[in-house]
This record gives C-alpha cells, sequence and structure tokens, in this order.
C-alpha cells in the first residue's frame, strides 16, 4: 500500500505523461526553425563589416545551445519524470534564448534588421511552450520532492517501529553431552 501512494500516486499540478510529452513536443516544433536560420548565418561577414571576432565563438555557442535543446529534448520526450533531463532542457532552453537574443543584435548591427527580427520572432514564437515546459519542470520538481519526503516519513515509520520491537535473546548453549560411565 505504502508503494502505491510513494511509486503511483500522481502529485496535484504534475500533469499526465502524455500531457508532458505534447508539452516537450510542441516546444521541440517551434523551436525546431531557429536551427536552419541559425546555421544560415555568417559571422565572418560580421567580422568584414568591422564586428570583433569574438562574435564568431558567440553564433557558434548558440548553433551548439540549439542542438543541446534539442538532443536534451528529445531525451525528454523519452523519459517525461526524469528530473535531471527536464532540468536540462530547461536550463539549456534559457540559454538558448540569451543566446538568439545575443546573436539577434549582433545580426542586427552587422548584417541584417531584418533577419534578426526574423530570428527573434521565431523565437518569440516558442515562448508559450517555453513557459509551459517551465511549468512542468517546477511541478515534477515538486512532486519528485514530494515522493521523497513521503519515502523518508516512510523509512523512519519503519526504522521506529524496528527499534522497539526487543531484542531477541540469545540462543541457550546446548547442553553438554552426558558421558557414558563404563563400568
Amino acid at each position: 500500500m505504502i508503494c502505491v501512494a510513494v511509486c503511483g500516486a500522481q502529485s496535484e499540478g504534475l500533469p499526465p505523461v502524455w500531457e508532458a510529452r505534447k508539452t516537450v513536443q510542441d516546444v521541440l516544433d517551434k523551436l525546431t526553425p531557429l536551427g536552419p536560420l541559425l546555421e544560415r548565418l555568417d559571422a565572418s561577414v560580421w567580422v568584414d563589416r568591422g564586428a570583433p571576432a569574438v562574435y564568431r565563438d558567440q553564433l557558434k555557442s548558440a548553433q551548439d545551445q540549439f542542438g543541446y535543446v534539442i538532443g536534451t529534448a528529445k531525451r525528454l520526450l523519452q523519459q517525461p519524470d526524469s528530473l535531471s533531463v527536464a532540468l536540462e532542457t530547461g536550463l539549456r532552453t534559457q540559454s538558448l534564448e540569451f543566446a538568439v537574443l545575443s546573436v539577434a543584435e549582433v545580426v542586427r548591427r552587422y548584417q541584417n534588421p531584418a533577419i534578426a527580427e526574423l530570428l527573434t520572432s521565431q523565437l518569440g514564437e516558442s515562448a508559450a511552450q517555453r513557459e509551459k515546459l517551465q511549468r512542468y519542470i517546477i511541478a515534477l520538481a515538486a512532486a519528485k520532492e514530494q515522493e521523497l519526503a513521503v519515502a523518508d516519513r516512510e523509512a523512519q515509520r519503519c526504522r521506529d517501529t524496528l527499534s522497539r520491537q526487543p531484542t531477541p535473546a540469545p540462543p541457550k548453549p546446548a547442553a553438554p553431552a552426558k558421558k557414558e560411565v563404563k563400568k
């Protein structure tokens, strides 16, 4: 019965697995178009127009973050109840947002404001899905914390029960064998 409470109960606020997967898939669907946009950018154009060379690294970082987000989100689709994968997905999604906004500013200044607007609008289209993912991660963390608290209370109850039981008496030594007296 305790296992059902600890393992099988779904916390209030935590959506069912199918809904969590849909949220993650929606994030993937909205962020995927950013990949080709980031890949088409050419930092050498920026440098030719006077941008510091460090912006190449910034673009590479944004492209890498995009790949990491896609990878961790796909893992989260497979393991929607994994807190570590959910947290990684959420953090990488945030990093991608910051990286894309930063790259968009460079593009706006050194390449083409219309392309920068395209980047930010594509990122903006995923805002609602990213927010929903963040709420899911918070709910998942709360559920895992609650499960841990229940398991801890049950373990404490078991320890208390075991400590109240009398210790068993040591076994009695075997009686010495009688020696036969020869007459």
